[in-house]
C-alpha cells in the first residue's frame, strides 16, 4: 500500500513538473536590453540647411545649399522628362523666412527651381527644364553642397536635299 501511494506521489509531481515546464517555455521571456544594444539603434542625426542662393555662371547657375554638414548629406538623383528631383534624407531646410525657396525663370532654358521640406527629416529639390532636362553636376565643400545646372538645348538639323534621280532612257 505504501508503494501505491509513493507511485501515485511521483506520478502527480512528476506530472505537475511537465505542466509547470510547458508553461515556462510556451511564454515570451524578455531579456533586458543591453547598453551595447541601446548604443546601435541611434537615429539619424538631422543636418540642417540654413540658406539657399542662386549665383550666375558662364555655363549657367549654381543653386548652393548652405550648412555646416555637407560632406553628410546623402543625394538620391531620379528624374523624369524634363524634370531633375534630388531628395536629401536626414536634412531639413532651416530659412529665415519660409522653409520653401522657388525662384522662377532664373535662367534661359530652365523654368523653375523648387527647394522644399517634402517631411520632417528629406528635402527635395526639383529644377525643371524649359524643354529638355537641365544639365546637372554637384560639388560639396565644408560649408555648401552646390548643384551646377545648365540648360541643355536640341539642336534641330534641317533635312540634307537629295538630287533629285535621274531617268535613264
Amino acid at each position: 500500500m505504501k508503494l501505491l501511494k509513493i507511485i501515485q506521489i511521483l506520478l502527480l509531481s512528476g506530472s505537475v513538473w511537465v505542466l509547470l515546464a510547458n508553461n515556462v517555455k510556451s511564454q515570451d521571456i524578455q531579456k533586458p536590453v543591453e547598453s551595447t544594444q541601446i548604443n546601435s539603434q541611434t537615429t539619424a542625426e538631422i543636418i540642417e540647411i540654413t540658406g539657399v542662393k542662386l549665383t550666375e555662371t558662364d555655363k549657367g547657375i549654381e543653386l548652393i545649399l548652405e550648412t555646416t554638414a555637407a560632406k553628410k548629406l546623402q543625394i538620391l538623383n531620379r528624374s523624369t522628362d524634363k524634370i531633375f528631383i534630388t531628395e536629401i534624407p536626414n536634412a531639413q531646410l532651416k530659412l529665415s523666412e519660409e522653409n520653401v525657396f522657388k525662384k522662377e525663370k532664373p535662367i534661359a532654358g530652365i523654368s523653375e527651381i523648387i527647394v522644399t521640406n517634402k517631411d520632417n527629416n528629406t528635402i527635395q529639390i526639383k529644377v525643371i527644364g524649359e524643354s529638355n532636362l537641365p544639365k546637372v553636376e554637384l560639388f560639396d565643400s565644408n560649408q555648401a553642397l552646390i548643384f551646377s545646372l545648365s540648360p541643355v538645348t536640341t539642336t534641330v538639323q534641317k533635312p540634307t536635299s537629295k538630287p533629285a534621280p535621274t531617268q535613264e532612257s
